[in-house]
């Protein structure tokens, strides 16, 4: 067990435009991901997320601190036989079949000759592109060169996976399968590093997550000690409102969401309110105009939330 991956202020710079404007990429970086782990690495466009990861596959080198993976760092050329990788832009051989990519794909990742076929075979049904595997991949739309792009990530059976944006270009169920995929390789006793925008699905699979914005860490921990089951808001719907009933509702509420051409008291308005207590009195107001309550759903605290959050906090303290 232990760390399979950890960074000690891991920081770098680069120079760019005519000027040659130094840029920090990231700075003091320090993160662990543990053995058996689902790690999700989250954070906006430009934080850092695909410098880490070009760090961590060794495709760049640090400014300074270090990158440890797998034991060694992240440069020695013997780790990269134990990663499979997935970048965010993945390029392909337009012109091969997938059958064709994937045994090239194969033959680099240094899979015994008796195997590969299989192995291939194997990857095909995984990511559900047998029925494709002899189209040229230049006919293959955004998803199917996703599902391609995780098969060759696999195809090797790697003890550690890192995936850059592996959700793009999914539909719903790509998504659930790619769930379903990541799910299976943890009972398999690897592990999975992995950045995303699609904080539903973290929420869903990971077991930690780390935060970075603007380079820098800003925070990190179990999912199950991030998120609480403590209720933070309580969400209604309801109908038989009028204008002046829904500006009352207004002074009580967080969040009220009635469409502003609203012709009839019967279209339905969305209520937002923190408390029971707030909740009995939009209550009140239902009964004494004969409203009707459609639905009443306590709501969690939720991955997005705390990512929302933390990220205000961390911009509150730039002004």
């Amino acid at each position: 067990m232990g760390r399979i991956i950890y960074t000690e202020n891991l920081s770098k710079s680069y120079r760019t435009g005519f000027r040659l404007q130094r840029i920090q990429a990231i700075e003091n970086l320090n993160i662990e991901v543990e053995a058996q782990e689902i790690y999700g690495f989250l954070g906006p466009n430009g934080a850092g997320k695909t410098t880490t990861i070009k760090i961590l596959v060794g495709l760049a080198k640090p400014t300074s601190g270090r990158a440890v993976v797998l034991g060694k760092p992240s440069t020695n050329i013997d780790v990269k036989k134990s990663i499979g990788f997935l970048p965010e832009s993945p390029y392909f051989y337009e012109y091969l079949n997938a059958k064709e990519y994937l045994s090239l794909c194969a033959q680099v990742s240094g899979i015994e000759k008796e195997r590969q076929k299989k192995q291939i075979e194997k990857m095909l049904n995984l990511v559900r592109l047998e029925r494709f595997e002899k189209l040229p991949i230049k006919g293959y739309s955004r998803g199917m060169l996703q599902r391609l792009g995780i098969a060759q990530a696999l195809i090797g059976d790697p003890e550690l996976v890192i995936l850059d944006e592996p959700m793009g270009g999914l539909d719903p169920i790509g998504r659930r399968e790619f769930r379903d995929i990541i799910l299976n390789l943890k009972t398999q006793g690897k592990t999975v590093f992995f950045s995303t925008h699609i904080l539903a699905d973290v929420e869903l699979i990971c077991s930690r997550v780390g935060i970075i914005l603007n380079g820098k860490l800003i925070s990190s921990g179990r999912l199950d000690e991030i998120l609480s089951s403590e209720i933070v808001s309580f969400e209604m719907a309801v109908k038989g409102l009028d204008r002046k009933m829904v500006k009352v509702i207004e002074r009580l509420a967080n969040k009220v969401i009635a469409s502003p051409t609203r012709t009839s008291s019967e279209e339905e308005v969305f209520v937002e309110v923190t408390t029971e207590e707030d909740v009995d009195r939009v209550m009140a107001i239902i009964r004494e105009v004969n409203g009707k309550l459609l639905s009443l759903q306590p709501r969690r605290k939720t991955l997005e939330d705390h990512f929302m959050s933390e990220i205000e906090k961390e911009r509150l303290k730039q002004i």
